[in-house]
Parts: C-alpha cells; sequence; structure tokens
C-alpha cells in the first residue's frame, strides 16, 4: 500500500507514463501506416525490372541486378 502523501505524486506518475505510452503506441502505428501508403504508391509508379537505359546497355542481368556487361 502506498503511504497517504505520496499517493497522487503515484497517480499523476501513472498517468503522465501511461500519456507517453499511448502517445508512442499511437505514432508507431501512424509512421507504419504513412510507409506502407508510400510503399504502396512507389510500387505502383516504379517501372518494372529492366526497363530504360541500363537494360539496352546490357547492365541488367536476368536477375534484375546491375553487373558491368563482358
Amino acid at each position: 500500500m502506498i503511504p497517504k502523501p505520496i499517493r497522487p505524486l503515484a497517480t499523476v506518475a501513472a498517468v503522465i507514463t501511461g500519456g507517453l505510452i499511448t502517445l508512442n503506441l499511437a505514432s508507431t502505428a501512424t509512421i507504419k501506416v504513412i510507409r506502407f501508403a508510400s510503399e504502396a504508391k512507389r510500387r505502383k509508379v516504379a517501372l518494372p525490372c529492366g526497363v530504360g537505359f541500363a537494360e539496352e546497355k546490357g547492365f541488367i542481368n536476368a536477375n534484375c541486378a546491375m553487373e558491368m556487361p563482358p
């Protein structure tokens, strides 16, 4: 049992700690949603592998990895 004079201090500390944990969880969820949305948008507009200058010049192999031509 917490002594009477310390009880309000413990209550305030618990409320502040709970608020910080809540803010941390909310910001983490928001960041994940924003990353997911931007990644989905990037995938939608990104060119497929092998399109463009690098493929024309022979810098991209069958695995879509960049390499120098022989």
